[in-house]
């Protein structure tokens, strides 16, 4: 009876090691890494125009360390994704590897990415394949604004249109974005500068007073 009871004693310790060391096993697991990277996305801002080549950045952060960035562009109207891009990783020092900021420099024309609206998805992971990831919205606009002057009329010096002392512009001006600014500049027979206005609060229609001026025989508006 005495062997028998001290069987199950051991039985029943024997049982209660193993859960022991079981939970032992999953707290190591959790100390390991459980838990999935943040990443956030700082530029561009929500809702930005970027033109030309420009760079998607931001920061990470994580338990231990994140292995890679990844960055992808979807156009919102045609739902066209491009190629992911490997972002340049880099940390906060030799010693912190836990935290740091990322960085991918994107070039339109190389890419063949052509204007519009874009999501951009950033996507971090760390080395046991936990990721996190992080969007923002903004447009891409390389087309140069288009402007068409209905006066002054003439675009050499062969036949220069006429003015006094007041000169103004008349036309139109469009984009698929705003507007921003026009610069006005006036240059004398020889090519010299003589004049230059910037306008702002452009509309879709342009009639304005540029300069007042006297004695230039001949101006033309670039």
């Amino acid at each position: 009876m005495k062997k028998m009871l001290r069987n199950v004693v051991l039985t029943f310790f024997g049982l209660v090691s193993i859960f022991i060391l079981s939970n032992c096993q999953i707290g190591l697991g959790a100390a390991v890494d459980v838990q999935p990277p943040t990443v956030s996305l700082t530029s561009p801002q929500a809702d930005a125009l970027v033109r030309d080549v420009f760079i998607i950045e931001g920061t990470y952060e994580d338990d231990l360390s994140v292995s890679e960035v990844l960055v992808s562009l979807k156009e919102v109207t045609t739902e066209v994704e491009h190629k992911e891009l490997k972002a340049v990783v880099t940390p906060a020092s030799e010693n912190e590897l836990t935290k740091g900021t990322w960085s991918c420099s994107i070039n339109p024309k190389e890419l063949g990415i052509v204007d519009g609206t874009y999501v951009a998805t950033v996507t971090a992971m760390d080395t046991y394949l936990h990721t996190g990831t992080a969007t923002q919205t903004f447009t891409i606009d390389n087309t140069a604004p288009l402007i068409v002057l209905t006066s002054p009329s003439s675009t050499t010096l062969d036949n220069p249109t006429s003015y006094g002392q007041v000169f103004s512009v008349e036309g139109k001006a469009a984009d698929d974005s705003d507007v921003d600014s026009i610069d006005a500049i006036i240059y004398d027979e020889n090519g010299v500068e003589v004049a230059k206005k910037t306008i702002t609060n452009v509309s879709t229609q342009i009639q304005i007073d540029v300069a007042t001026w006297g004695g230039v025989k001949t101006i033309f508006i670039n």
